[in-house]
């Protein structure tokens, strides 16, 4: 929404001579009206069906919606804008979100299995204990991303940006992290083994104490 500077002036009827002097306390109808909308709108909850109706019409723009706990498995959803959005605990098994903008979204618990987010964008998004299962996540940014307790099995991550990541108690097991950026990641109880870090970033310390302990399958 575009700012606009007429809506704070007060009431024509106001400024013109009369008993009634405008304090500059009171809102105009015009204001507490769209503030009021705009704040439904961003808590209206949003079905699957209605996005995908949407989506097909051409509409991209899905920022901010309430998806919690929708259906949106196997679905097509190239380059979809879903910033900000709500999805915890929704279910986009086998979705494709290539190019995706997943910026600071709530993903909590959500199923994202064999989904594929190639390219995506979840800098700052919350994932906590969300499953990403065999998920396609190919140079995706993960920057400052929330994480924890996420199932990352055998998901791909080549070339992806973890920098600054939480990954504590995450199980990357089996996960394909080669090339990736893991500078400042907290690995506090995360579950390596078998993971590829072949050329990965990551600080000489990190380094050593990630090869050394992912060989027992465990980083402490």
């Amino acid at each position: 929404m575009k700012y606009n500077s007429s809506l704070l002036a007060p009431s024509p009827h106001l400024t013109q001579k009369s008993s009634h002097r405008w304090t500059g306390l009171e809102m105009p109808w015009q204001w507490w009206t769209l503030g009021t909308q705009s704040a439904i709108s961003r808590t209206s909850k949003l079905h699957a069906s209605e996005l995908l109706t949407r989506y097909a019409a051409g509409e991209r723009d899905f920022s901010q919606e309430n998806l919690r706990d929708e259906y949106l498995g196997w679905e097509d959803l190239m380059e979809i804008d879903l910033s900000q959005a709500s999805l915890e605990i929704a279910i986009l098994e086998g979705t494709n979100l290539t190019g995706a903008n997943l910026q600071n979204a709530n993903l909590r618990r959500v199923d994202l299995t064999a989904a594929n987010l190639k390219g995506a964008n979840l800098t700052e998004a919350d994932l906590y204990r969300a499953d990403l299962r065999g998920t396609d996540l190919r140079n995706t940014q993960f920057i400052g991303a929330d994480l924890i307790a996420a199932n990352l099995t055998g998901a791909d991550l080549r070339g992806a940006n973890l920098s600054g990541a939480n990954l504590r108690d995450a199980n990357l097991s089996g996960a394909d992290l080669s090339g990736a950026n893991l500078t400042e990641v907290d690995w506090t109880g995360a579950d390596v083994t078998g993971a590829d870090l072949t050329g990965a970033i990551l600080p000489n310390r990190q380094v050593r104490q990630a090869i050394e302990k992912a060989a027992c399958g465990w980083l402490a």
